[in-house]
């Protein structure tokens, strides 16, 4: 691996880890979610890839006969683009979802611990 490649994984998985932080609401969640994530994000990003390089490659073709093509490799850079702005798209409105959703926790750094309106509850701790 090269160093600029290692400095964007690096990069980007901080910056997503606090985007994840502030939609979740708890840094164990942050974490888990962080860690978790190229589960979704790589399959996710790789057929939304093949389906925009097919819908382009198609559109292509119509325009090879009006002399209007573009070369494969801007089919290509067009698609990758195209497939991170629909990635970040989606990631923006989950976490914009997630906090709407997410109450606040009040609890141990990395952990949760769930609070109910009447305080006298949780001063007796019957909620832990």
């Amino acid at each position: 691996m090269t160093d600029g490649l290692v400095t964007i994984t690096v990069v980007s998985s901080l910056i997503l880890l606090l985007a994840l932080r502030w939609a979740h609401r708890c840094w164990g969640k942050a974490i888990m979610a962080t860690v978790f994530a190229p589960l979704v994000i790589v399959p996710l990003g790789f057929v939304a890839f093949l389906a925009i390089a097919f819908v382009l490659r198609g559109l292509n073709g119509v325009l090879v006969y009006f002399e209007a093509g573009f070369s494969t490799s801007a089919v290509g850079t067009t698609a990758a683009v195209l497939t991170i702005s629909f990635t970040m798209g989606l990631l923006i409105y989950y976490c914009r979802d997630l906090r709407s959703t997410a109450g606040p926790m009040k609890g141990p750094w990395l952990g949760t611990r769930y609070t109910v309106a009447d305080p006298k509850l949780n001063q007796k701790g019957r909620l832990r």
